[in-house]
């Protein structure tokens, strides 16, 4: 969603939240919140991971929704609602437990597509594998430990 990240790059949900959900609703019962902000602690473990794996990163702004974005079409109408830097489908549902919850959390997303027509092309036809994907996940998730 952000032209400031490829694919292979990192966003860290400094703030997540839902793209296509009715927020009045959900901010009806606790935390009561719009949008839910990554702990600072786990976000500064995870940059410098990154930064130490050599992974290109960017502290943003992560939407979650119930739709499966691969065209552009769909892509400008998010951006044009929310100016996210990255969209996926979990992790404002993570966050929401999480502070209902007392507990800290940040959610990182991976890049492996651009939200567009390509991403067919790049998960499905050329056979996409998500071995190195999950090498430098696991060495960001335990650089992140290390720090905390």
């Amino acid at each position: 969603m952000s032209e400031q990240i490829g694919i292979g790059d990192v966003v860290i949900g400094k703030t997540v939240f839902y793209h296509d959900a009715e927020d009045s609703m959900i901010c009806q019962s606790a935390p009561f919140l719009k949008e839910y902000p990554g702990d600072e602690a786990m976000i500064q473990a995870a940059r410098a991971a990154c930064e130490e794996e050599g992974v290109r990163c960017l502290v943003g702004r992560i939407a979650t929704g119930d739709t499966f974005v691969g065209d552009a079409e769909t892509k400008k109408a998010i951006a044009a609602k929310c100016s996210p830097d990255c969209v996926e489908m979990e992790g404002a549902a993570v966050s929401q437990i999480a502070a209902k919850n007392g507990v800290p959390c940040v959610v990182l997303r991976a890049m492996s597509d651009n939200a567009d027509e390509a991403g067919h092309e790049l998960l499905v036809v050329k056979k996409f594998s998500i071995a190195g994907y999950v090498s430098t996940a696991t060495a960001i998730v335990a650089g992140m430990l290390r720090r905390l």
